[in-house]
């Protein structure tokens, strides 16, 4: 490393790393190599029965019908992909969604479990692109693709409090 010098990597020593390298059980690694473990097709769900607070008539609009909120349906794929990254994230590692395009298929009224499942489908540096589908008991009510990328914890609250200033 660089300005390493032979006091500095003492066991125990402090060293400062590059951006994006973590050192981790004796090991140097970029992180955004630790999503390069996630196999394409991995996949992850999320379920909920439909609840009066997951209506369009009463999250969005009260002119609209009592039938489940695409944006609810949205939340759901989002978690799912979450639910299939989340055995590969390391500690103080995240994914934020960044890019979402579903098509809302049918209306599922309350009552219904809804169940989304998200896929891996493709990897490059920090993104993960999925495919993504909800079903209610009945049908598909949902189908897109979702894009989230890979985040450090302490970097990115420490960019959100930059801003905030």
């Amino acid at each position: 490393m660089r300005g390493a010098s032979p006091a500095s990597t003492r066991v125990g020593a402090r060293i400062d790393l590059p951006r994006g390298l973590v050192h981790t059980d004796g090991f140097l690694f970029n992180r955004a190599d630790a999503m390069q473990s996630i196999p394409i097709g991995t996949k992850g769900t999320f379920t909920l029965v439909v609840a009066p607070e997951h209506l369009a008539n009463r999250f969005k609009d009260a002119t609209l019908p009592p039938v489940l909120a695409t944006p609810i349906m949205i939340m759901m794929m989002e978690n799912a992909a979450l639910n299939a990254l989340k055995p590969y994230l390391e500690p103080g590692q995240s994914a934020v969604g960044t890019h979402v395009d579903v098509s809302h298929l049918a209306a599922t009224p309350i009552g219904r479990r809804v169940t989304a499942v998200a896929e891996v489908t493709g990897r490059e540096g920090r993104r993960i692109d999925f495919a993504v589908a909800a079903s209610d008991d009945k049908r598909k009510i949902g189908t897109g693709t979702h894009q989230r990328m890979l985040i450090d914890l302490a970097e990115f609250s420490a960019r959100l409090d930059k801003n905030d200033r």
